[in-house]
């Protein structure tokens, strides 16, 4: 059985201004999704620990997005945390 990737999953570190003054957001890649070949299981792959926060229920949150081939480009701004390994 072999996997394939589904995608970067990052999360926001912050925001800044875009060209065009709206307002966006920055991106530190942690980690890869994959799924495995028969479309079942999905595993990830960490680069870098993700960072937890206070939630505003005051519950500890961690939040990540994953960005695909077709979601990733001039959206978003993204640090990369760890080298890309093949």
């Amino acid at each position: 059985m072999g996997m394939r990737k589904i995608g970067d999953i990052c999360q926001t570190i912050g925001k800044y201004k875009g060209k065009d003054g709206q307002e966006k957001s920055e991106y530190n890649k942690i980690g890869t999704l994959f799924q495995d070949t028969e479309g079942g299981r999905f595993s990830i792959k960490f680069a870098a620990l993700p960072l937890v926060t206070m939630g505003r229920s005051g519950a500890v949150e961690c939040w990540a997005t994953v960005f695909t081939g077709d979601s990733k480009g001039s959206s978003h701004q993204q640090r990369s945390s760890a080298p890309e390994q093949k």
